[in-house]
């Protein structure tokens, strides 16, 4: 990288152009791009985006997309957002949706396209699609919902619930994890939902619990994570939420004992799903779902309800089918 670098630097049609760097460990060849004035963008992957196109485009061009005004102007009409919502710093002051919103394509809002020759003078680009992100986290997560084994809603976001809606209990468990420098190892995430049954209608109705254990900063980066304010999977699906019920410090506790999950939040939420190992299979591997749309990823373990009492911000339901993942990461 080293060398290439070096080449490119002293070549009079450098600019404009971009190097492609996939060594996240040279960070020689990095500080000789910097220290020649070269803007170093990073991306890095992410399961659960695996099926969006340009997610990860996305995320590397988001810092300078404030150049877009210096491409010519077909290609920076084509790469404007349509106006976004109303913007707000807060999941505690959403505000309610007016009508339902349909499912955003990936993209929209956020340009994704036309950049490549913005980039003149000393602002030639260097990917390096290896390095750290603004934060990531890992962790395990189970759900439950109210539609019958198995959730049409899990087969697509647009295949109609098994009843005139879908409620669902979304639980974190955070094994390691940092955002913008803020260590949130070992704490805790549950969102519940009420959604119509076609769940691209939007209108959304969630409130979410924190880890009662969890520091201000922490609450407060856990808070951005999971309402979609610093992107990541949950910026796709914040479009769809209408209202926001609230967000409370709650004692979770989540427990993974092989094929049995449990949740409790405070005395709201009591559940427990069981991974459903098929009869005749001797490895005792449980059924995965594979090539999903899912924020979590596109490989969950199918589960069913073996207890469930449920009554969080409103939303009642008995919870009926499942879905596990014993290890997940995000990052943005």
């Amino acid at each position: 990288m080293e060398e290439r670098a070096g080449q490119a630097l002293h070549r009079p049609d450098v600019v404009g152009h971009a190097l492609v760097h996939a060594n996240p460990a040279d960070e020689r060849g990095l500080a000789l791009l910097r220290d020649a004035g070269m803007r170093v963008l990073r991306t890095q992957g992410m399961e659960s985006e695996a099926p969006l196109a340009f997610a990860g485009l996305h995320q590397l061009l988001r810092p300078v997309l404030a150049l877009l005004d210096r491409l010519p102007p077909p290609q920076s009409r084509a790469s404007r957002p349509r106006p976004p919502p109303a913007p707000t710093s807060d999941l505690r002051h959403r505000p309610a949706s007016t009508g339902p919103r349909p499912c955003p394509a990936v993209g929209v809002g956020r340009p994704v396209v036309g950049l490549t020759p913005l980039l003149h003078e000393r602002d030639a680009v260097a990917l390096d699609k290896g390095a750290a992100m603004a934060w990531n986290l890992r962790g395990s997560y189970f759900e439950t919902c109210s539609c019958e084994l198995m959730c049409p809603c899990n087969l697509s976001f647009d295949h109609g619930a098994t009843y005139d809606f879908c409620r669902v209990t979304l639980a974190f468990s955070l094994h390691e994890g940092s955002v913008d420098g803020t260590d949130i190892a070992g704490r805790k995430v549950v969102l519940i939902a009420d959604t119509p049954k076609v769940m691209t209608d939007g209108n959304w109705r969630v409130g979410v619990f924190v880890d009662e254990d969890a520091s201000e900063e922490q609450f407060d980066k856990l808070v951005q994570v999971f309402g979609g304010q610093l992107g990541g999977p949950m910026a796709g699906l914040a479009p769809l939420i209408g209202e926001m019920l609230g967000v409370q410090r709650a004692a979770i506790d989540i427990e993974d004992d092989g094929l049995l999950h449990s949740v409790r939040v405070d005395d709201v939420i009591d559940f427990q799903i069981q991974d459903i190992v098929p009869f005749g299979v001797e490895t005792g591997e449980p059924v995965r779902f594979a090539g999903m749309f899912h924020p979590v990823g596109s490989d969950l373990v199918m589960a069913e309800a073996k207890r469930t009492r449920i009554n969080a911000f409103g939303i009642t339901y008995e919870g009926k089918t499942g879905l596990s993942k014993s290890s997940f990461s995000w990052a943005a």
